[in-house]
């Protein structure tokens, strides 16, 4: 003998029937997050000691690399010492803009300046040079893989020296006693003396931080960026000019 389903047993099939249909069409998926997606790829290091390793480090992130990226990247605690002087050859844009250093460990550090053009600048040191360093320069965003030249490029001497990139680069106005670096054999790999800012001009990490907290991203999207790529991803500390 058959049994026939109860209206209360149909009743709970269809109810059932639903939920599964409800639940799988309603799966919301899952977005990928801005720190996933600007961390180190396989095989590269957020602590890059050499420029070889910042370039492989760059290359290693999803194209075009905006410098926000490359900032989300870098391991923390993230090292910064900043200085508001208007007049270097990486000038800040004022306090509220200035100058930031970020070192990353004994043997590179790089600088930057929110709201200016998206350029890094970079230099790399050696225990048996102290006081010495190899500069290099990025523009941002990078839209292809870097090879090591890249790094010097953007340094050629001003057309008034009658110099060229073979010969000296745009560093050695400020930086004394430029010479080629073995470690880079490349057009434009030069190091120089290494400028310490005056103690004058320094600004605050605490005050950086501020200016991440107020800045308008309707009004300065490209400077609240790189303030927030510093500051949302660990922890942020003030450290002296190496």
């Amino acid at each position: 003998m058959k049994t026939q389903p109860t209206l209360l047993g149909v009743a709970l099939l269809l109810l059932l029937s639903c939920s599964e249909a409800d639940s799988a069409n309603t799966t919301e998926p899952v977005e990928q997050k801005s720190g996933e997606r600007c961390s180190p790829a396989s095989g590269t290091t957020g602590d890059p000691t050499t420029i070889y390793e910042l370039l492989d480090l760059i290359n290693g992130l999803p194209h075009p690399v905006e410098l926000p990226c490359l900032l989300e990247s870098l391991d923390r605690p993230l090292s910064l010492n900043a200085n508001f002087n208007t007049q270097s050859a990486q000038p800040a844009l004022g306090k509220r803009s200035p100058r930031i250093f970020i070192i990353l460990n004994e043997s590179l550090s790089m600088s930057l300046v929110p709201g200016a053009e998206a350029t890094l600048e970079f230099g790399a040191r050696t225990a048996d040079e102290p006081g010495v360093s190899v500069k290099g320069e990025l523009h941002f965003p990078v839209e292809g893989e870097l090879a090591p030249e890249d790094a010097f490029v953007r340094l050629a001497p001003a057309e008034s020296t009658g110099l060229t990139l073979e010969q000296a680069t745009s560093c050695g106005a400020c930086h004394d006693n430029e010479r080629p670096a073995p470690a880079y054999p490349f057009r434009g790999a030069f190091a120089s003396a290494i400028v310490k800012p005056a103690p004058f001009f320094a600004v605050d990490v605490a005050a950086i931080e501020r200016e991440r907290d107020s800045c308008d991203p309707a009004a300065e999207p490209e400077r609240c960026a790189v303030l927030e790529a510093m500051f949302a991803h660990g922890d942020v500390v003030q450290t002296a000019f190496p």
